[in-house]
C-alpha cells in the first residue's frame, strides 16, 4: 500500500508541475511497464484495488489501460530545436511496424528523424514524395518518435 501512496503522491506532484509549465516543451509522460507513453495531460487518474499489485490508468477520454504494474515519469521532447520548416500533414503506416515505415502527406523533400523516447536521434535521413519509406528493421522493439519538418508522430516497432 505504501508503494501505491508514493505513486499517487508522485503523480500529484507531476500534475502540479505540468500545470505550472503548460505550453513548454518537453512534455511529461507516464511510461508504463509495457513501454506505453501517455502524456500527463491525458491522464485523469490511477485506479487501484486494495491488495492487488496491478492498477489501471484512466485517461481523460475514459479509455482505461489495465494491468499496469509499474510506471515511470519521463520528460519527452516533442521537437528538435532549430528546425525551421513548415509543418506537414503526415500519416504513417503500418503502425506497429516490423521493418519498413511508409509516410503519406509529403509534398516536398524533408528531413526525417527517428528518436528514442529519451530524445536520442537513431535515424537521420532525407525523404521525398517519391522516396517516402524508411527502414526501421534495425530498431529494437519499442515506442519511437518520428519527426518530419516540425511534425512529430509516435510509432511502435514490433
Amino acid at each position: 500500500m505504501n508503494k501505491k501512496l508514493l505513486l499517487l503522491c508522485a503523480l500529484f506532484v507531476m500534475c502540479i508541475g505540468r500545470i505550472s509549465a503548460q505550453g513548454e516543451e518537453p512534455v511529461w509522460h507516464i511510461a508504463t511497464d509495457a513501454n506505453e507513453y501517455i502524456p500527463l495531460s491525458e491522464v485523469s487518474y490511477l485506479l487501484f484495488a486494495d491488495g492487488n499489485e496491478y492498477f489501471s490508468i484512466v485517461k481523460t477520454n475514459s479509455e482505461i489501460i489495465k494491468d499496469v504494474r509499474t510506471v515511470r515519469f519521463r520528460n519527452v521532447p516533442l521537437s528538435v530545436e532549430g528546425v525551421e520548416s513548415e509543418k506537414v500533414d503526415l500519416s504513417i503506416f503500418p503502425n506497429p511496424v516490423a521493418s519498413t515505415l511508409s509516410l503519406q502527406g509529403l509534398r516536398t523533400e524533408a528531413t526525417l528523424k527517428v528518436l528514442s523516447m529519451d530524445g536520442a536521434t537513431l535515424i537521420d535521413t532525407v525523404v521525398t514524395p517519391a522516396n517516402n519509406r524508411v527502414d526501421v528493421s534495425s530498431l529494437a522493439t519499442g515506442v519511437y518518435l518520428l519527426q518530419v519538418n516540425g511534425t512529430t508522430v509516435k510509432f511502435i516497432k514490433k
